[in-house]
């Protein structure tokens, strides 16, 4: 049986990439380099360090994206994204796994429920670092588990948004 390949979208240069060539084609995409440094050049700009995440379907890996994603980030802001652009249907619970360590939703409404762990109420910058990998588990009775990895770290103007996607899947 051949091997599917999947293909996204860079939103930088809205180029075509297969998802193993699109972490490459990010670290070197000509428009991305172009929009960092006009906001380098900015002198007044307010700077704020990002980290680019992959993040796929840990069973069905055709299914991926990359974030920029602000370092004082939560992981409550990030699960909150998640369940917005690909997983919300019913409110069920979700956790991270970091390092050995359960990150679960506060479980001030769910007083029945022992989640186990830490809250999700913690940035990213203390929990995550380049190179690194955790997972992500949506609603635990029929589980959507999602592969997360920290590409990089970098450096880039303050646009507002936590959380950007820079390329996807088609």
């Amino acid at each position: 049986m051949a091997r599917q390949t999947s293909k996204g979208i860079c939103s930088f240069c809205h180029s075509e990439f297969s998802k193993s060539g699109m972490t490459r084609h990010l670290e070197s995409c000509q428009q991305r380099t172009a929009m960092q440094a006009e906001a380098g050049s900015h002198q007044k700009a307010r700077k704020t360090r990002v980290f680019h995440l992959v993040v796929e379907g840990y069973r069905l890996p055709m299914y991926w994206m990359h974030l920029q994603v602000t370092t004082g980030t939560t992981l409550a802001t990030l699960d909150t994204f998640l369940r917005a652009i690909w997983l919300e249907c019913c409110g069920h619970l979700s956790a991270f796994t970091i390092g050995g360590v359960r990150y679960s939703v506060d479980t001030g409404m769910y007083d029945n429920w022992d989640m186990g762990g830490k809250s999700m109420q913690v940035r990213l910058d203390k929990v995550l670092s380049p190179g690194q990998t955790c997972s992500y588990e949506y609603d635990f009775g029929s589980t959507t588990e999602l592969a997360l990895k920290v590409v990089s770290e970098y450096e880039v103007e303050a646009k507002g948004k936590a959380i950007q996607v820079i390329a996807r899947n088609n």
